[in-house]
Parts: C-alpha cells; structure tokens; sequence
C-alpha cells in the first residue's frame, strides 16, 4: 500500500469511528427521553450511556473513542437530564460525585470491552495462523511423498532404459536384427513413457500455479 492510500484508509477508520459514536450516543439520549417520560430513575438513564460506551468500544478500532464517549456521555446527562436542563451546571450537590462515578464506570467498561475484543481478535489470528501452518506443513508432507512416488516411478524405467544401452554398447553387434529392434522399441517406449509423465508433471505444476487456463 502506498503512503497515500494508507493515509484515506487511517481516515475513512477514524470517520467511521466517529460516525459510530455519534449514532450511539444520539440514540442513548434519545432512549434516555423515553425514560424519562415514563419516570425511571436517573440510574437508569446512567445506565444507558453506560452501555452506549460499551457498544461504542466493541464497534470502534481504538481506546480512544472510548474516553471520549465516556466524556461525552458525562455531559449529554448532566446537559440534558439534570436541573436546571439544557445547562452545563447542576444544582444538586451530589451531581458531581454523579458525574464522576458515571465516568470511571463507563470508562473501566469500555476499557474492558476492548480489551475483551482485541484479545478475541489476536485469539482468533492465532488460530487462523495455526490452521495455515498446519495446512503448509500437509501440503509440504503430500509433496514430499508424491516427490518419493514420482522418484521410484522414474527409476524403472530409466533403468530399463540404461540397461538396454548398455547391452548395446557392450554386445550389440552380437545380437541379431530382431533382439536390437526389441531392444530399441523398448527404449523409445520407456522414453515416451517418460517424456508423457513429465508432461504431466508440468501441467499440474501450471495448474497449481494458475497459469494454465483449463477448458471444462
């Protein structure tokens, strides 16, 4: 990957990130508008910011966006569900204990979650690394024996095809004209047994390395 395009990918993650931010916590406000019209308790509007930043962890590539969803949240309550509304300041005096509490325990389990997730993750790439070695060691095993059954199938009939010249060189002239024409057909038989056989090998070795277009 070029410099360039790892810069649009680094950004297209971060505004992906904060678009997910974004629609969570808009919907852990809106969601917290609906339970404060049937009158549940502040805990309960807590709560959902909680669990907004837990999903945020989860669906976010960095710790980052979990400290700054742990803040956000901390505000949208104290702006919108704390007297007076739509005001940074709070009235009650055990707000900002509140406040603080809601932060370190939104914080402590998004940090969690993404912890929880990336150790998945790492858990599941060990897994796939394992599967791939396994797979290259079976692969390296299948070659190593279909090397030793292409080793003993050569080997028979280039010793019949050494032994037949050799007969010739040491007492050809001794044999009459039907022996030498057997001899002679048995090593252009074993030799185009052979050249076949190579063929072949050739052709599956394209195969395996995708460049030969099969016709089915």
């Amino acid at each position: 990957m070029t410099a360039e395009s790892i810069k649009k990918s680094k950004a297209l993650s971060v505004f992906k990130d904060s678009a997910v931010c974004l629609v969570v916590l808009t919907a852990a406000t809106l969601a917290g508008y609906a339970f404060k019209a049937f009158q549940l308790a502040d805990a309960d509007i807590i709560m959902l910011y909680i669990i907004a930043v837990l999903v945020i962890s989860i669906f976010t590539s960095k710790i980052q966006f979990c400290l700054i969803s742990s803040v956000v949240g901390v505000v949208l309550f104290n702006y919108f569900f704390t007297y007076p509304e739509f005001s940074l300041s709070a009235q009650d005096a055990g707000y900002p204990v509140t406040f603080v509490t809601m932060f370190i325990t939104a914080f402590i389990a998004g940090t969690l979650a993404n912890k929880l997730k990336r150790n998945t993750l790492i858990a599941e790439q060990n897994a796939r690394e394992k599967e791939e070695a396994a797979l290259l060691a079976q692969n390296e095993q299948l070659r190593a024996n279909m090397l030793r059954s292409i080793s003993h199938d050569l080997r028979t009939p280039l010793t019949s095809i050494s032994g037949n010249a050799s007969t010739l060189l040491s007492g050809g002239d001794t044999l009459d004209e039907s022996a030498r024409q057997q001899i002679y057909t048995d090593i252009y038989s074993e030799s185009m047994w052979l050249i076949e056989m190579v063929e072949n090998l050739l052709y599956a070795t394209r195969i395996e390395d995708g460049t030969m277009q099969l016709n089915i």
